[in-house]
């Protein structure tokens, strides 16, 4: 199971064509949520270390996922457990959009998967975010996670996502994480 990094923007943008890159017909096989739900994922929204990891499917579009968290100035972990679901937006054939809880206790947040690339282990996950904008998520696996972004991801994102960006990954964050995820359910 890998583990994900992930950078959270705070924006607004459209690519050149006036079309969101993520409902753009000519990436569509680049944006299936398949892809995404079948990873363990290094989301980290509220704080900088934070790993996912997929525990059952219910059925086709329903997983269940354990978030593990540890606050910055703690060593301890926490953990609680997430729905997450996958839906087809526009006109796409596949699910292309995951929604799932980022934080315990808070809201479920939808995302647009723009660009999932799982042999190169980087996915980019757009959501609109209420007086910022379009947001980013570029999530990269444990394998590739302290590695230069893939180039291709680089590309989608650097062409399709905000210019402002807030790092929300640190080196430090795998200190627990990982052995945590490489655990076989």
């Amino acid at each position: 199971m890998g583990i994900f990094g992930c950078v959270c923007i705070l924006a607004s943008v459209m690519c050149v064509s006036g079309i969101f890159y993520e409902e753009n017909p000519a990436y569509f096989h680049h944006q299936q949520a398949s892809e995404e739900q079948s990873q363990s994922l290094y989301q980290l929204p509220a704080n900088p270390c934070q790993a996912m990891r997929r525990f059952s499917q219910v059925d086709p579009n329903t997983f269940k996922f354990i978030v593990y968290y540890a606050l910055p100035a703690e060593r301890s972990r926490n953990a609680f457990v997430t729905t997450l679901t996958t839906t087809t937006t526009g006109t796409h054939a596949y699910p292309n959009s995951i929604a799932h809880q980022t934080l315990q206790g808070g809201h479920v947040f939808h995302f647009k998967v723009m660009f999932a690339d799982q042999r190169m282990g980087c996915f980019i996950l757009t959501t609109f975010i209420p007086h910022y904008g379009k947001g980013c998520r570029l999530l990269q696996t444990s394998a590739s996670i302290n590695k230069p972004v893939p180039r291709e991801c680089d590309k989608v994102y650097s062409e399709n996502c905000p210019k402002e960006n807030v790092r929300i990954y640190y080196p430090h964050c795998p200190w627990g994480m990982s052995r945590i995820v490489s655990l076989r359910s």
